[in-house]
């Protein structure tokens, strides 16, 4: 968590807030886990770290709209990444996830929006995947 508060932000806002919950915290990691999408719930449920980034749309210096929010909370999650990576951890961002539960499960309030779930963790052995999933994982990469 360190490597994102380094990231540079427009006016050093830094907009990002992080929702983190780890397996140690059985509770507040299936609560987490609940806001994901099924799909992404049969292998996010083994990463030992699920979090939920967060932006802060309005700067706080003057309240107006802060344009730069989503590329800013962006960058800070590519250096959580790098860091991650660099560490011999993996981050796979989801996008499949219930903005609305989220909000209301963790009390988001107006001014904020989570824009991505964000697990961390090692990666596991795609034998245990059904069978619609390893389809998924074995197939080509494609760009």
């Amino acid at each position: 968590m360190e490597a994102p508060r380094w990231t540079a932000s427009s006016y050093n806002e830094q907009p990002w807030h992080f929702i983190v919950a780890t397996q140690e915290n059985p509770t507040e990691f299936n609560q987490l886990l609940s806001c994901l999408v099924e799909a992404n719930q049969v292998w996010a449920k083994h990463a030992p770290v699920l979090m939920i980034a967060v932006a802060k749309l309005n700067f706080e210096k003057n309240g107006n709209p802060n344009c730069h929010a989503f590329y800013d909370v962006g960058a800070a999650v590519c250096s959580l990444t790098i860091q991650a990576t660099s560490l011999g951890l993996f981050v796979h961002q989801m996008g499949g996830f219930e903005a609305s539960k989220t909000r209301e499960l963790y009390k988001i309030p107006e001014g904020y929006e989570p824009i991505t779930v964000i697990a961390i963790g090692y990666p596991g052995d795609p034998q245990t995947l059904p069978e619609k999933y390893q389809q998924q994982e074995f197939a080509p990469r494609q760009r």
